[in-house]
């Protein structure tokens, strides 16, 4: 379907499963560890916990979404952003979720490091080549939407995102827990933003400002990067 009757509305609806998926990956990575664990010879420990994930209807995993939607960030700021973070860990509405939502944190959290990482390193390898698929569709359908700029700003959304995962990556490389803690946050709210786009819960053009703080909390990190990069490189020299 690609002409004048696409609008911002049918793109979001052809990859709402595929967005959902990400949001529960970025939000809790064990959801993506199973095989890991199985290869490794870890997985019985968290088995019934993966059975019971499996077992869950596509009306609960829509009643989580739509909790995880109310704790959007209200504005643009890093202090707003960890507020919501923080209330997040204390979901109540749904028990049988935000039980399940805390024990998959649990067992991540008892994992050895070197685990843990591949493991977030997997959410982020499945949840990198879905945004490009959806940019390539946006793409496709930009110049005849009715909506275009609404697209536009989904689409620079998902290139964000997309650049957040790149930042997760090397800060993972790096060993840079609170970038990681930082960049993962963003991606979570900026993928759970596109779902409430997609739900109208809110306009496209609230994530100018959320695109704006994070784009620029990303360069800045890669200013300090490009610096220290250079005081390395002097100090080899016998410059410093």
């Amino acid at each position: 379907m690609v002409g004048a009757f696409v609008d911002t509305q049918y793109v979001l609806d052809s990859y709402s499963a595929d967005l959902d998926k990400a949001i529960f990956s970025i939000q809790s990575p064990l959801t993506q560890g199973y095989t890991y664990l199985r290869k490794n010879r870890k997985a019985k420990t968290v088995e019934k916990l993966f059975d019971e994930l499996d077992s869950l209807t596509q009306v609960e995993k829509e009643e989580l979404i739509t909790e995880l939607i109310a704790y959007l960030p209200k504005d643009s700021s890093m202090a707003e952003f960890e507020r919501a973070k923080t209330e997040l860990a204390n979901l109540e509405k749904n028990v049988k979720i935000n039980d399940l939502l805390k024990e998959l944190k649990i067992k991540y959290e008892r994992l050895k490091p070197k685990d843990q990482v591949e493991i977030l390193k997997l959410s982020i390898y499945k949840t990198r080549p879905m945004l490009v698929a959806l940019r390539d569709f946006i793409s496709q359908n930009m110049m005849e939407a009715k909506d275009v700029e609404s697209l536009m700003v989904i689409d620079q959304a998902v290139y964000v995102a997309g650049t957040l995962c790149d930042e997760i990556l090397f800060a993972i490389e790096k060993n840079q827990k609170e970038k990681v803690e930082s960049f993962n946050m963003f991606l979570f709210f900026l993928l759970l933003s596109l779902e409430a786009i997609r739900r109208r819960t809110v306009k496209p053009e609230t994530l100018y400002d959320n695109i704006a703080f994070i784009t620029s909390f990303v360069e800045k990190t890669r200013e300090e990067r490009s610096v220290e990069i250079k005081q390395s490189v002097f100090g080899v020299a016998g410059f410093a």
